[in-house]
C-alpha cells in the first residue's frame, strides 16, 4: 500500500510538471504573437507617419512656392504704381526672372510648381502643380582654365520627362540664352562653361508646364573615367 501511494504521488506530481510545463509553453507562445502583432502595429503605423511627413513636406514647398510668387506680383504692382516704363510684357518677365522665376505667356514656374496669372490684376489665377521633369548635370572632362584664371569644364545637361518636352532655353557662359525645341522625352546637352558658377536651364513640357533648375558644378564632381 505504502509503495503504491509513493507511485501515485509520484504520478500526481510528473502530471502537475508537466500541465505546468504546458502552460509555460502556451504562454510563451502567446507572448511571441503578441509581439509579432505589435511589431506588424507599430511598422505600419511609422510607415503612415513617413508617408504623412513626406506629405506635409511636399505641401510646404508649394506653399512656399505660392507665397514667394505673390510676393513678387506684389513688387511688381508697386513698380506699376511707380515706374512709368511699366509695360505688361517684358518688363513683367524681367522682375520675375530676376527673382529665379520662369515665365512663358501666361504660365509661370516657382521652384517646379506652375501657376497661371493675371497679367492686368497681377494675380495667381489657376495652380497647375508640379511638372514631372527631372534635370541632371555631370562633368564630362575638364577643360583647364580661362584667361581669368578660372576651371572651365564640359558639362553635361540631362533632361527626362514623362510628358513629351517642348523648350529647352539655358544658359551660355557668356551670360546669353538658348533655346531648342523637341519633343522627345528625354534631352541631352554638352556646354563649355566656367565652373563654381550658376547657370539657368529651363523646360517647358507639351502641356505647359514648366520647370526650373540653377545648377553649379565643381572640379571636385569630376570623376576620372575608370581604367579598362
Amino acid at each position: 500500500m505504502g509503495l503504491k501511494k509513493k507511485e501515485d504521488n509520484e504520478n500526481i506530481n510528473k502530471g502537475i510538471m508537466l500541465n505546468s510545463k504546458s502552460k509555460y509553453k502556451n504562454i510563451i507562445a502567446i507572448t511571441i504573437i503578441l509581439a509579432i502583432i505589435l511589431i506588424v502595429l507599430l511598422t505600419l503605423n511609422n510607415v503612415g507617419v513617413l508617408n504623412k511627413t513626406g506629405k506635409t513636406k511636399e505641401q510646404m514647398t508649394e506653399a512656399e512656392a505660392t507665397t514667394k510668387l505673390e510676393q513678387a506680383l506684389e513688387t511688381v504692382k508697386t513698380k506699376k504704381e511707380t515706374d512709368e516704363t511699366y509695360n505688361k510684357e517684358q518688363y513683367i518677365n524681367d522682375l520675375l526672372e530676376a527673382q529665379n522665376i520662369s515665365i512663358h505667356g501666361d504660365i509661370v514656374a516657382v521652384s517646379g510648381y506652375n501657376y497661371q496669372i493675371d497679367r492686368e490684376n497681377l494675380s495667381i489665377t489657376q495652380e497647375l502643380g508640379k511638372a514631372n521633369v527631372e534635370i541632371t548635370t555631370k562633368v564630362l572632362n575638364l577643360l583647364g582654365q580661362n584667361d581669368k584664371g578660372k576651371e572651365r569644364a564640359t558639362i553635361e545637361i540631362e533632361v527626362t520627362s514623362n510628358v513629351p518636352l517642348e523648350n529647352i532655353v539655358y544658359q551660355n557662359e557668356d551670360r546669353t540664352y538658348a533655346k531648342e525645341t523637341t519633343s522627345e522625352l528625354t534631352y541631352k546637352k554638352e556646354l563649355e562653361l566656367e565652373l563654381d558658377k550658376d547657370y539657368v536651364i529651363t523646360v517647358e513640357t507639351k502641356d505647359g508646364k514648366l520647370n526650373t533648375k540653377v545648377f553649379k558644378n565643381t572640379k571636385e564632381d569630376y570623376k576620372e573615367p575608370s581604367a579598362q
